[in-house]
């Protein structure tokens, strides 16, 4: 018998991807490992508000505190979900000739499982650390688009490509504008360097240009929320962002408590800024428990602390069998953690309370049972059979107000 054996298929992964196999693959990004979650979600959004402004009923004079005075502030949040998806791919000749040997027929599964997964752990990194938008990277401004290699405005976001993604660009982050016409496919990848090559000049993108913005193809303006987008990073676009309706919640009327703290340290000592911000929190009421930064500035830091602090581990939520390295800094606000993310943007540094975060979706993230219970599927007119992977989630910080974004 010929074809590919779906009742042979689906065990072995029910009982090779248990949860903490899959949490394994899909925990990359080290904020996205720990921050709380809820897998019960439903409904078209997620209605939720935030006291922007305790009650002003507070006097020395009676009549004032019992007449005069105003109730507390609410702002309604309206967070819509968001669908990220990927499959794997496997090729029937492939399943055809392993199927006499359940160790190779089980590899061949497993391998081009993983790659999904490793996929759809990248995009949930990459959409937990941006602004919702979708954008992945920028061109620089020193690129030329008349030629396939352009170089990204941050290099170390060479992570977020690889090669046979197709690419589309703009000249917004995706959380307004439009995406240009036409794409280019991505034929090699440089991650450290930020080295771009394209199967043809970058120009095919209709009107592409330095600094355009980069999107996976059907990106643009899809991806979910992150933590950037809750609590916007010190610059001159913070004020256009909290200037612009969020969530159905224009923010520029509260900006700390609806927007985040800010601090930018222009190039002092990291250390000194991280202390200055979490002074500022310490000063709103905040407990910030960690800060979450980019390698690279989680290696400068680490040799401003290297005498003043210990090296511990954070376990994932509600998984302890799941560890990341951290560094336990007593600083004059209080103890923080100190974590390192491969997602952050490079040049930030975000230090959260993270008993006010949640990121809410339908049933786990990523899930592969679908509503017709078929996990593997055949592709039509192509002798392939692909595994679905998809999630619906939204981030949600009740108190932005008690979390903050540094500029180093």
């Amino acid at each position: 018998m010929s074809g590919f054996d779906i009742t042979a298929a689906t065990p072995i992964l029910k009982q090779y991807y248990t949860k903490l196999k899959v949490e394994t693959l899909v925990f990359k990004s080290a904020a996205f490992a720990l921050i709380p979650k809820d897998t019960g979600g439903g409904g078209s959004a997620y209605e939720g508000t935030v006291r922007s402004a305790i009650a002003s009923n507070a006097s020395f004079t009676d009549t004032v505190a019992f007449a005069s005075t105003s109730a507390s502030v609410f702002k309604r949040w309206s967070v819509p979900w968001r669908s990220g998806y990927t499959r794997a791919l496997v090729n029937g000749q492939s399943l055809d000739a392993t199927r006499n040997d359940g160790l190779a027929f089980a590899k061949a599964l497993v391998t081009e499982t993983e790659g999904a997964y490793d996929e759809i752990a990248q995009q949930i990194g990459a959409a937990l650390w941006s602004s919702g938008g979708g954008a992945i990277g920028q061109i620089s401004s020193t690129s030329d688009v008349s030629l396939t290699v352009i170089t990204l405005a941050n290099p170390l976001q060479g992570i977020n490509f690889r090669t046979g993604q197709v690419i589309k660009s703009s000249a917004t982050d995706g959380t307004s504008g439009s995406v240009r016409a036409n794409s280019v496919t991505l034929t090699k990848v440089d991650i450290l360097t930020g080295q771009l090559t394209a199967s043809g000049a970058w120009s095919t993108i209709t009107g592409a240009a330095a600094l355009d913005y980069l999107f996976m193809d059907g990106d643009f303006g899809l991806a979910w929320q992150g933590i950037p987008a809750w609590i916007v990073p010190p610059g001159s676009a913070r004020a256009t962002a909290l200037g612009t309706a969020f969530n159905g919640v224009t923010r520029d009327v509260d900006p700390v408590r609806l927007g985040g703290v800010t601090y930018t340290g222009n190039g002092a000592p990291k250390k000194e800024s991280m202390i200055q911000l979490g002074m500022l929190l310490q000063l709103v009421g905040a407990k910030p428990s960690h800060i979450f930064l980019h390698p690279m500035d989680f290696a400068d830091l680490q040799k401003d602390l290297t005498t003043q602090c210990t090296i511990t581990t954070e376990t994932a939520y509600k998984n302890p069998q799941i560890g990341f390295a951290a560094i336990n800094y007593v600083a004059p606000f209080g103890m923080i953690k100190v974590m390192s993310d491969p997602f952050v943007p490079q040049g930030l540094g975000f230090m959260l309370q993270m008993d006010t975060w949640k990121l809410a979706s339908m049933e786990s993230i990523p899930q592969t049972k679908l509503w017709d219970n078929l996990q593997w599927l055949r592709v039509a007119a192509a002798d392939q059979y692909e595994l679905r992977q998809l999630y619906r989630a939204y981030t949600f910080c009740s108190m932005p107000g008690f979390n903050g974004c540094v500029r180093w």
